[in-house]
């Protein structure tokens, strides 16, 4: 609780942080973005593509040699999404961590 509270007061001295609010479980809906650039040549670009329809990932980027791919959800779908990607050779990486929201019309 007490590292709760001062990461809370570090997020607050952020100049773009409006509020910072602790909330868990029901309450809130949390969502992780990722960027990933991976490793796609002609034998591995449909298998890669099927990885991401399962994963409702978008690929925003083509080269003749890879792929970026976007796609968003909680952590363990991230994670298990990256750990598909991996055998296909993951060049870049870039993700948020998790966002979240009050569900409902709860107002604060």
């Amino acid at each position: 609780e007490k590292a709760l509270d001062q990461c809370i007061k570090q997020l607050d001295k952020l100049i773009d942080v409006i509020k910072v609010e602790n909330f868990v479980g029901e309450e809130g809906v949390g969502r992780e973005l990722v960027l990933v650039k991976v490793e796609a040549n002609s034998d591995t670009r449909s298998e890669i593509t099927q990885i991401c329809d399962v994963f409702r990932g978008k690929i925003i980027d083509v080269s003749r040699s890879s792929f970026v791919i976007e796609a968003t959800g909680n952590e363990n779908k991230i994670k298990a999404f990256l750990e598909l990607l991996k055998s296909f050779g993951v060049r870049e990486l870039a993700r948020t961590g998790t966002v979240s929201l009050r569900r409902g019309s709860h107002e604060r």
